[in-house]
């Protein structure tokens, strides 16, 4: 699968392990990973476990129920590296992970600094609840000056 084929509801298989079902959520990182949640049939006494897997190793099998499913939230300003704030709790940090799921909501992971106890808070974020404090690495961030060379080489050197 292509990353510009990725449609919630679509029914799919990872043609690692055979897994099928209906994708349910796309997740990107900072890092630039992009995965999506499998969710599987139930045996019909409960519902099975759902999975993420790397888009690439997904394979569409049909359209599933994606046409049955409503539009993604398209108010979303909030963008991967954006430092933020969240108005309900007041945890701040750095958006390093954006989930789309099959519903339309749209989540951040907003990762906060490094705390006394060496560990980084991690919380999952309705946009609507986050308010942009800084560019952070985001796409909007502007990029570092280039530093241009000033001249040849240096014709005062000590000479030995």
């Amino acid at each position: 699968m292509k990353l510009e084929e990725i449609k919630l509801g679509l029914k799919v298989r990872d043609v690692i392990t055979g897994l099928e079902g209906i994708l349910t959520s796309i997740t990107e990182s900072l890092s630039g990973t992009v995965q999506v949640g499998i969710q599987p049939r139930g045996d019909g006494d409960k519902i099975a476990e759902s999975w993420c897997i790397d888009y690439q190793s997904v394979d569409v099998i049909d359209e599933g129920v994606s046409a049955r499913l409503p539009a993604i939230d398209d108010t979303v300003v909030v963008q991967l590296g954006d430092e933020v704030e969240d108005l309900v709790s007041g945890h701040r940090g750095m958006t390093t992970r954006k989930i789309i799921f099959v519903n339309g909501c749209v989540h951040f992971t907003v990762t906060g600094k490094i705390n006394k106890d060496k560990r980084a808070l991690e919380e999952n974020l309705d946009h609507k609840t986050l308010k942009v404090i800084g560019v952070g690495l985001s796409k909007r961030a502007p990029e570092p000056a280039k530093k241009t060379k000033t001249g040849g080489p240096m014709t005062r050197a000590p000479r030995l």
